[in-house]
């Protein structure tokens, strides 16, 4: 069990850092073709002839036009390369089992590693080896390992294509409660002398505080992408009203902290198993009262990690005991009865 467990975290971990590597790459591809190729011999040949067919394409349409003399290709710039590397993935993502999606895994494999071995900064960005983990055979040298550090936070969204209706999948893994850092905000006091059924109610926290939670929870495509944009504009707003008067300012950031904690609660209603019966119903939680002393104090850098939860495509992993312990929260709502 310790084996797949840790390979559930090193590879959560492993697309984390691979999505946030795309999204690097998709944003800031402008910066790696200022470099040129080393070698442009070592182009595959399928992509060599593609490029000089569009060229030609492109001769014959602009021919047409007046006073415009165009100029045949002799050689291909690394911008082109990554343009065409971009596209492919992108056409790639549209597809589902057939043979063109073999071909372009096939394509996108061997541009990868091209540019790997002729680009620089592509090779210092996007270079990431998918870790390799030695399993243990003995359960005595996993005994009090630790796979997740205490008050860390591991999630992903996927989506789920093909269905009538849009669904985003979080696949989510939550290290131990931080327990110092949990009292530390809601100033809760030690009890002197416990009874015995204090004592062994402490005795389940602890275990229950130790354990590194797994979880998967679904939630609307179109209502999780509102949250983030609503998440987003928080901020923003925010990152304006510090140009105000202290005066104004406190009284926008009042304002504020209402709209973070519905932020919080429409994430923990993500993780509310489905009503099926009228006792259930009756039995609702209130996900806001559940965690409302453990909500960090209103900053952007709080709100920030808020949206990193709820974005799709780079995923999050950090240290954050306080979101850690709400989610530990919201994780109980939705497997334990």
């Amino acid at each position: 069990m310790y084996n797949y467990r840790l390979r559930a975290v090193k590879y959560l971990e492993a697309v984390v850092t691979t999505s946030a590597a795309r999204t690097d790459f998709g944003d800031k591809q402008h910066e790696l073709e200022l470099t040129a190729l080393t070698d442009i011999g070592k182009i595959p040949k399928e992509v060599i002839s593609e490029l000089f067919e569009a060229s030609q394409v492109s001769k014959v349409i602009s021919s047409k036009q007046p006073d415009f003399e165009f100029k045949d290709k002799a050689s291909i710039s690394s911008g082109e390369i990554l343009a065409y590397t971009k596209a492919v993935v992108n056409e790639c993502c549209l597809l589902t089992f057939c043979e063109e999606k073999t071909r372009l895994c096939k394509l996108i494999s061997k541009l990868h590693r091209y540019l790997l071995a002729n680009l620089a900064p592509y090779n210092q960005r996007c270079n990431f080896v998918l870790p390799e983990i030695q399993p243990s055979a003995e359960a005595g040298a996993v005994a009090g390992k630790e796979i997740v550090a205490g008050g860390h936070v591991l999630c992903h969204w996927f989506d789920q294509e093909g269905q009538t209706k849009s669904r985003s999948s979080m696949f989510y893994i939550l290290g131990p409660l931080d327990a110092a850092a949990v009292k530390e905000k809601t100033g809760e006091a030690e009890v002197e002398d416990p009874t015995k059924e204090q004592r062994e109610e402490l005795a389940r926290e602890l275990d229950e505080n130790a354990l590194v939670h797994f979880g998967q929870v679904e939630a609307d495509g179109l209502e999780l992408s509102k949250l983030y944009q609503d998440t987003r504009d928080l901020i923003d707003k925010m990152v304006q009203s510090e140009g105000f008067s202290a005066e104004r300012n406190e009284r926008d950031r009042k304002g504020y902290g209402e709209t973070y904690h519905n932020l919080i609660l429409r994430l923990g209603n993500i993780f509310k198993p489905p009503i099926l019966s009228e006792e259930e119903l009756e039995n609702d939680v209130d996900c806001l009262a559940l965690v409302k002393d453990l909500i960090p104090d209103l900053s952007i850098a709080g709100v920030e990690k808020l949206a990193a939860l709820v974005q799709k495509a780079n995923g999050s992993s950090c240290a954050d005991p306080l979101m850690n312990a709400i989610l530990r929260k919201f994780h109980r709502v939705r497997y334990v009865s």
